[in-house]
């Protein structure tokens, strides 16, 4: 069995069009071809029985033959299959595009904060976890390249919120919704001031993009009584543009350490320590910005930040010292409460002028402010029922 597959409109043969031969009584499936470069196809060793054919070709509408019998004697040549061209309406027509979750450039690596879930309910100290070559300890301290001597910046300016003392609290309250992207600059340049430092990590956040009016609420739960929220609002017209944020978390630290040490050559050579400790801290952070487009030249901004932390703390150290035979000779226990606070604020002003072809000139003054107070209480108990107040502050 033979036949010819030609496209209606031009005339042309059509090759490798998909041909494929259905029994009629039950549009069974026989057997498949593709059609020659002549448009030509051919079945062989097909029983005898009814049958039709079907043309399909991309393009093109599905053509069925007319229904025919195959003999046991005479050949059959279905002749010319016409196919037509098929047309389709679309509505329209979405084209999405998604940025690259990490570039490589020549003197930074830059990190593009995605959609996923840790994107929008984390925070940027989670985030700072999946990015290779830093590291981010139970604690919330950042380290690069196992260093903890590391720069971060934000929007690419020094900032008291990232001093070594509160930027792993910082870190862990500002929600990665709120960023952009992340720049890891392993090797900074001198315009980076980068003396004594293994490398700096540059936060970019997100700037309000649209006209009008825009905020968002979040809020997220874990185990062991944590909690945080973060609200933000922002408003732009043609040339100002508004921002201001709020957060506040809790968390809670649990530290359970047993420590086992022998002294040489002493009377009582065993000394074991056991301390378990829990903390309560909370802490919040206030951020606003105006950015000022005075003329197509000349730009203001004015940003300023607050952070405050209260760190509540309790620590029971059990200390038992026995000699060879295990015989107790002093046994007691120490307990410290902490009170600590911490406030730190900051203001930023920046003005910057464009000039010529490619020219910039800034102004830049910023003011910061950090107060931080410990307050301790020690307490010792022994066996004999003795105890000991110490206060430091």
């Amino acid at each position: 069995m033979t036949g010819t597959v030609v496209a209606h409109d031009s005339g042309e043969a059509l090759g490798y069009a998909d041909v494929v031969l259905y029994r009629s009584a039950d549009s069974m499936f026989v057997a498949g071809t593709v059609s020659g470069t002549d448009g030509r196809f051919v079945f062989t060793s097909v029983a005898a029985g009814n049958y039709y054919v079907e043309c399909r070709f991309i393009g093109y509408s599905v053509t069925r033959s007319p229904a025919f019998r195959l003999g046991s004697q005479k050949p059959v040549d279905l002749g010319t299959l016409y196919m037509h061209p098929s047309f389709g309406h679309l509505d329209g027509v979405v084209v999405e595009g998604r940025r690259p979750a990490y570039v490589q450039h020549l003197d930074k690596r830059v990190f593009n904060v995605g959609t996923d879930l840790m994107s929008s309910s984390g925070s940027v100290s989670d985030l700072m976890r999946n990015i290779p070559s830093v590291t981010v300890d139970v604690d919330g301290k950042v380290s690069l390249r196992g260093s903890e001597n590391v720069t971060i910046l934000l929007d690419g300016k020094p900032s008291t919120l990232m001093s070594s003392r509160t930027r792993a609290d910082v870190l862990r309250q500002m929600p990665a919704a709120d960023i952009e992207r992340i720049e890891v600059i392993t090797n900074p340049s001198a315009a980076y001031k980068p003396d004594g430092v293994n490398g700096i990590i540059n936060i970019v956040r997100k700037t309000q993009g649209k006209a009008g009016l825009s905020g968002g609420l979040s809020a997220n739960v874990g185990t062991g009584g944590r909690k945080n929220a973060t609200a933000s609002a922002g408003f732009k017209t043609g040339r100002l543009n508004l921002f201001a944020s709020y957060g506040i978390r809790r968390d809670l630290y649990e530290t359970d350490i047993h420590d086992r040490r022998i002294r040489n050559g002493n009377a009582i050579p065993y000394v074991m320590q056991q301390t378990a400790a829990v903390a309560h801290p909370l802490s919040n952070i206030v951020r606003a910005s105006a950015d000022w487009n005075i003329t197509r030249n000349d730009r203001l901004q004015l940003s300023g930040g607050f952070n405050s932390r209260g760190f509540a703390r309790h620590d029971n150290i059990y200390n038992t010292e026995t000699d060879a035979n295990h015989n107790i000779g002093y046994q007691g226990r120490r307990c410290r409460d902490d009170d600590e606070s911490v406030k730190q604020w900051e203001v930023a002003t920046v003005y910057a002028h464009t000039f010529g072809r490619g020219h910039k000139l800034t102004v830049d003054y910023g003011y910061s402010s950090l107060e931080g107070q410990v307050d301790n209480r020690y307490s010792t108990f022994s066996t004999d029922g003795s105890s000991k107040d110490n206060t430091q502050i």
